[in-house]
């Protein structure tokens, strides 16, 4: 039975411990992390489609375009919205 790996990607080196490393895509990070997947097997990959990241579509085609054999997959879960911008307290 062959086995296959998944894997899922970041648009950029930020963190939830270092949230300033890096808004958007970074194409250097995307490039080299793509190429990584690529050359440890990795079959396909996941790609978070949310309205706080950057745009998903891009970057899984950004992935698509820069390996030789992963599949991509956008990951989206219907009816999730996360917030943009902190409510408005009113006293």
């Amino acid at each position: 039975m062959p086995v296959e790996f998944i894997s899922a990607v970041h648009p950029n080196p930020a963190t939830e411990g270092d949230p300033t490393a890096g808004t958007g895509i970074d194409v250097d990070y995307a490039r080299r992390q793509a190429r990584a997947l690529d050359d440890g097997g990795v079959d396909y990959t996941l790609v978070t489609y949310h309205s706080a990241a950057p745009d998903a579509l891009q970057l899984a085609q950004f992935g698509a375009n820069h390996t030789e054999r992963i599949k991509t997959f956008l990951a989206h879960r219907p009816g999730v919205i996360f917030p943009t911008s902190s409510p408005s307290r009113s006293s």
